[in-house]
């Protein structure tokens, strides 16, 4: 409720909280990465070493893939929630696929070296051994072993800005979703109200935050991230079927951006 009467006061005021919590994690990431890359404890073997327990089918190993995919496939997600915004971007015709794309790319860079720094200090039996568990954190436990009791503050701090980053990210994006479907008669008249003073939709913040508690209620962490990822991914297919369909239909309609490689990006 808090980061959301934020997110009322004003886009530049959500985005400043915003942009102090990142440089907050990429700084304490790149620790991380660089404690681990120079950590006694680390081995290349480690990375080579086979799991005992890894699927020896074709089809396990596919179906193993896809299963590990949903947690990979979170840590990904809001990849495309820049878009909600486009009306608030200066010249989104040029910044909007350049902050997409360079984020996107940055955001692959840091997650493939946080995961080689864990398998790289940890042997993948330790992993499995913390997965079955349950009350353990992967990240946590690496950290342990790179710098001992500081190393599991530090990073369990940072756990604690990163979500309170996603969360204000989400809230920021996110409404503004709701505040376009209530102004094209799809959802709620109210949500397309405008504040007066911060010209933010305020409506439609509040009305997503009521909704985000009644979900925290309503299961598990995990179960709610697993049913996000599968119903979003079927929306994010949806516009990709959508792109070439509009090509075909409406062939000389003006585009503010082309879609490199067309058609082979929204097939993949």
């Amino acid at each position: 409720m808090l980061l959301t009467y934020l997110n009322v006061r004003g886009v530049a005021f959500a985005e400043q909280i915003s942009k102090l919590l990142s440089m907050v994690m990429l700084g304490v990431m790149g620790i991380f990465i660089v404690s681990g890359i120079f950590s006694s404890a680390g081995s290349l073997s480690h990375l080579t070493t086979v799991s005992p327990t890894m699927p020896h089918t074709f089809w396990t190993l596919l179906k193993s893939f896809f299963l590990a995919s949903l947690g990979a496939f979170w840590g990904y997600e809001g990849w495309n929630n820049l878009a909600y915004v486009g009306e608030e971007i200066h010249q989104p015709q040029k910044n909007l696929p350049r902050a997409l794309i360079r984020g996107t790319l940055f955001v692959i860079a840091i997650y493939v070296l946080l995961n080689i720094v864990y398998l790289y200090v940890l042997p993948i039996q330790q992993f499995i051994v913390i997965h079955e568990n349950r009350n353990q954190i992967a990240a946590v436990e690496v950290a342990r072993v790179i710098m001992g009791t500081p190393g599991l503050y530090l990073i369990a701090g940072l756990i604690l800005v990163t979500t309170l980053n996603a969360t204000n990210t989400s809230i920021l994006l996110s409404g503004r979703m709701l505040f376009a479907l209530s102004r094209d008669r799809l959802f709620i008249p109210a949500a397309s109200s405008v504040h007066q003073r911060f010209n933010t939709p305020h409506v439609a913040l509040y009305l997503q935050a009521v909704w985000a508690i009644a979900l925290v209620f309503s299961g598990t962490f995990d179960q709610l991230t697993d049913m996000l990822v599968f119903s979003a991914f079927i929306f994010y297919g949806s516009t990709a079927v959508s792109v070439i369909y509009l090509r075909i239909k409406e062939p000389n309609r003006d585009r503010g951006f082309r879609v490199p490689a067309y058609p082979f990006v929204p097939l993949i």
